[in-house]
């Protein structure tokens, strides 16, 4: 276990460098983004596909960079880096396809109802007012 003192002086630091970069980079999108930018209408499976590998391929990598910091440079623990690669894939194998497979439960309002201009076929995220 790592003492008190040293938390605050090797393990604290950092993280609160991480989360002021966080909130950089969150004030730097709000500022810049396009509010124009229209959505896909319906986006194509393999483009689903390529979206959830790179989602998947940059939180598994980010993981374990924190794994890579946190337990084995600064706390010293290098077995946490073995335990999070095989909890890490362990958990990507389960999450992945429960998460693919959740999407054929929603079912989108077909075109035809949403040329009647039937209020409930607009997403609601579409409705709010832009500024």
């Amino acid at each position: 276990m790592v003492p008190v003192g040293e938390i605050w002086r090797r393990i604290v630091p950092p993280l609160v460098t991480t989360f002021v970069v966080f909130l950089l980079l969150v004030r730097y999108h709000v500022r810049h983004a396009d509010p124009e930018e229209p959505a896909p209408s319906h986006p194509s499976m393999s483009a689903f596909v390529r979206y959830l590998a790179a989602t998947a391929a940059a939180g598994y990598g980010t993981f374990l960079v924190i794994v890579l910091v946190f337990h084995v440079w600064l706390a010293r623990d290098h077995a946490a880096m073995r335990s999070a690669v095989a909890g890490g894939a362990a958990l990507l194998a389960i999450v992945l396809p429960a998460f693919s497979t959740s999407g054929s439960r929603s079912h989108p309002i077909p075109s035809s109802r949403a040329s009647h201009g039937n209020a409930c076929a607009t997403p609601a995220w579409r409705l709010t007012a832009r500024t």
